[in-house]
């Protein structure tokens, strides 16, 4: 009787340690698939829209006059980096490109284009942030699209490096997640980080 009641004791607990692991492990997963993007310094806040696409071998870009030339030199060397073998870049007053992926680069005091594409997207823009805020949205509705808005110039070169962090790399083809990533800096004068040699300017930390 004393042998069958422990072996029944030790069935019960080899079953709680089972089911202990096993929600550990759902657990770890979950928290693996939240960090999945992986951003560094991490945004403010960030949604995930869906599951993502490919990064074509032809990738469209929309641009305004008064667009960040420096966070389109920076989308250009991710989607290089990307193997993205053409880019098709239009103005803000030419239609669109007729590419797989397409995306605006600049926020509504540069890119007058990427109003409409954010009102389509329902997200709001970055008209009320702060300065050096910006706006990610990349989502696959009826097009693949993908809109980095910045309040102002600076977000916008920000949006540019968050965008190439958020580039998965796949077999076969890289990968960007549909997500919305909405990012501003918690500081007035940020930015400077003083080391060895003085004081360096570096990405704003918006954390």
């Amino acid at each position: 009787m004393l042998a069958k009641r422990k072996r029944l004791f030790f069935s019960m607990f080899a079953l709680l340690i089972t089911s202990f692991v096993m929600v550990s492990y759902v657990h770890a997963a979950e928290n693996k698939e939240d960090d999945e993007i992986g951003i560094n310094p991490k945004p403010q806040e960030v949604k995930k829209l869906g599951d993502g696409f490919p990064l074509t071998p032809v990738v469209g870009l929309v641009v305004g006059e008064n667009t960040d030339e420096a966070a389109v030199r920076e989308v250009k060397q991710a989607l290089k980096e990307a193997d993205v073998k053409r880019i098709v870049q239009k103005t803000a007053n030419e239609s669109a490109p007729n590419t797989p992926v397409t995306i605006w680069i600049g926020g509504p005091s540069e890119n007058s284009a990427t109003v409409e594409v954010l009102e389509n997207s329902e997200v709001d823009g970055p008209r009320e942030m702060q300065d050096e805020g910006y706006v990610i949205v990349s989502q696959n509705k009826d097009k693949k699209q993908i809109v980095l808005a910045g309040k102002d110039k600076a977000g916008t070169f920000y949006a540019a490096q968050t965008f190439e962090q958020i580039i998965k790399e796949r077999q076969g083809r890289d990968w960007i997640p549909a997500v919305e990533i909405r990012d501003w800096p918690d500081m007035d004068i940020r930015g400077s980080i003083e080391g060895f040699y003085g004081i360096s300017a570096e990405r704003p930390l918006f954390q």
